[in-house]
């Protein structure tokens, strides 16, 4: 069991400064009202350590950045980073480090950087599986920690962190009649996997975010072993590349290409963009450029702006439906636009493109309680709040845009945004527990109410409401734009 041995006395302030009644200490902005409400919903596994159950994913104490607890704490970092209240700051930071700490506890087996999907409190206790990427696994979770290390210098989370690096380094297998990692490695999503354990490509659950992931990790330590292990990834990942430009979002499985950040091409070509950045090797740039090119012949001309397909291919193969969102839809490319045009300066094609996104997305705003909100997909009725499928991530991207552009209109579209997503606030009827949101509502009707994670709930909600309010960490959903 690892527990925090310094700063004793400050733990003990804190404890007594959360028992503060939330009407005696109000919040006021949604950073606040929903990193409280986080914070008087948290379940304690033991003592110093803080756990959410999922509802999404109920009844699970899950651990990752999508839906489990290192996405909540990120979202504690964000209202750290962003506010200018002392006693605020140093109660977001110590969230943040009791959820480290669940985190840390929460290696299976203690300290092989391996996590469970999920770690449940006895009889259930943790899942017998786990997984490397950095949506739901080892590369995200490390990450947190990592970005955690960055502000408060204890040693115990870099040192875990670099736990789930090693383990994930570990799981590089090599493809047949090649090395790794002096020449290709690539990951499967899952552990412990057999043969139809599949190979993701994305951002999300695949490949791009592990590359990422060892990539960022060789330029936060200067480990040559991890540059190693992310180029051999990212030379697999090129392996994937067609001469068109597409990527399979499964290695082997059908012809289905996805357009967007999370599991397709946009985000395939950011982590090359990454890349280049990072190494300035124009190999990497190359790869951006051809995947990124292929993303912008996919979109589909609007009376006003472009959309996308979420996936495309041949026959009866792929999802045609337009997304709105950051996962996989115009939001989200247009976001990956936005940091291609800062690597190549090309406002013909990049910064264009995100300029179209935005227009499709201001042209189908519906305005609802003097706000903006937009349905995940065109032609629905699904209206998502958070970071995902939902209006904060939306609202990032525009706000984004505004800054690229030094157009207004997207900024106000932004603020527009929360406005929508303040209106749907509710509040918990014990009034101690504070405010809530629910996931998404469907033919008019509000489901998965409370739901914590950042991709999917209140940490999310927080998040987008920090980028609006200065947040130096541009992350309208896994990964940090350049």
């Amino acid at each position: 069991m690892q527990t925090l041995t310094r700063r004793v006395y400050l733990l003990l302030v804190i404890l007594l400064f959360f028992t503060i009644p939330v009407s005696a200490n109000a919040p006021t902005s949604t950073v606040d009202i929903a990193a409280q409400s986080l914070i008087n919903r948290h379940a304690t596994p033991l003592p110093n350590e803080w756990a959410w159950q999922s509802v999404i994913q109920s009844p699970h104490y899950q651990l990752d950045r999508d839906v489990g607890a290192a996405s909540i704490g990120v979202g504690f970092l964000a209202g750290y980073d962003v506010t200018l209240d002392a006693k605020l700051k140093v109660k977001y930071l110590n969230a943040a480090e009791y959820v480290a700490n669940f985190i840390v506890e929460a290696q299976t087996p203690a300290n092989s950087g391996r996590w469970p999907d999920y770690y449940d409190p006895a009889p259930v206790g943790p899942a017998s599986y786990g997984y490397t990427s950095l949506d739901d696994g080892a590369a995200g979770i490390s990450d947190f920690l990592w970005l955690l290390y960055e502000r408060d210098n204890y040693s115990t989370y870099k040192d875990v962190a670099l736990t789930g690096i090693n383990w994930l380094v570990s799981l590089a297998q090599a493809p047949l009649g090649a090395n790794c990692p002096k020449q290709q490695c690539y990951w499967r999503w899952r552990d412990p996997y057999n043969n139809s354990t599949p190979i993701y490509t994305g951002i999300g659950s695949g490949m791009a975010g592990i590359v990422y992931t060892l990539d960022k990790f060789a330029e936060r330590t200067g480990n040559p072993s991890y540059q190693k292990y992310a180029l051999a990834g990212a030379a697999y990942l090129e392996a994937q590349i067609d001469v068109d430009g597409s990527v399979s979002e499964k290695v082997g499985g059908r012809a289905e290409f996805d357009t967007g950040l999370y599991a397709g091409a946009a985000g395939d070509a950011f982590v090359f963009y990454s890349l280049y950045l990072h190494t300035h090797d124009d190999r990497w740039l190359n790869d951006a450029n051809k995947i990124m090119a292929w993303v912008r012949l996919q979109g589909v001309a609007q009376t006003s702006g472009t959309a996308w397909p979420i996936s495309v291919g041949a026959g009866n193969i792929g999802n045609r439906t337009l997304s709105t969102e950051v996962a996989e839809g115009a939001a989200g490319i247009g976001w990956a636009e936005l940091q291609a045009y800062k690597v190549t300066h090309d406002a013909k094609n990049d910064l264009a493109t995100a300029q179209e996104a935005g227009d499709w997305l201001l042209s189908i705003a519906v305005n609802e309680n003097n706000g903006y909100t937009w349905p995940a997909y065109a032609g629905q009725t699904d209206y998502y709040t958070a970071l995902d499928l939902g209006v904060g991530g939306i609202s990032v991207f525009l706000h984004d845009l505004s800054i690229a552009t030094g157009n207004a209109k997207y900024e106000q579209a932004a603020q527009k945004a929360q406005i929508w997503l303040s209106s749907v606030q509710f509040q918990d009827s014990q009034d101690s527990l504070g405010a809530y949101w629910y996931q998404d509502r469907n033919n008019g009707t509000w489901t998965n109410p409370k739901e914590p994670s950042w991709d999917w709930g209140l940490a999310g909600i927080l998040g987008s409401a920090a980028s609006l309010n200065g947040w130096t960490i541009d992350m309208p959903r896994d990964v940090p734009g350049f």
